[in-house]
């Protein structure tokens, strides 16, 4: 999807990939990163927040508390609140969620 869409500026291509087999994945992880890539699309190349936001909702039922997917919804969503990125299931939220604080100023809560 991604070399459709940046490469060869199919993007249209590739939304079309990731509809047709996001949903014939069996395993999670791969489904997951299949969404995560279909959010992004939807994001960068059609400007659609709510479908991105769909495709997002789609990434954590196949893979809940995964922190690549919380910390998108979260960007997705401008939301900065600390029980979003607190559902993580891994230690890279620790990292990204100060990044984020730093970022916004508040260096005590980072």
């Amino acid at each position: 999807g991604d070399l459709y869409a940046r490469q060869l500026g199919k993007a249209d291509a590739a939304r079309q990939l990731y509809g047709r087999f996001a949903d014939e994945l069996s395993h999670a992880t791969h489904k997951m990163e299949v969404c995560l890539a279909a959010a992004w699309l939807e994001e960068s190349h059609y400007d659609n927040k709510a479908k991105a936001i769909a495709w997002l909702d789609r990434a954590l039922e196949a893979s809940p508390g995964n922190s690549r997917v919380l910390l998108a919804m979260a960007r997705l969503k401008g939301n900065h609140d600390a029980s979003t990125l607190k559902q993580a299931n891994d230690g890279r939220m620790y990292n990204a969620w100060g990044k984020r604080e730093i970022r916004a100023g508040r260096y005590k809560a980072a």
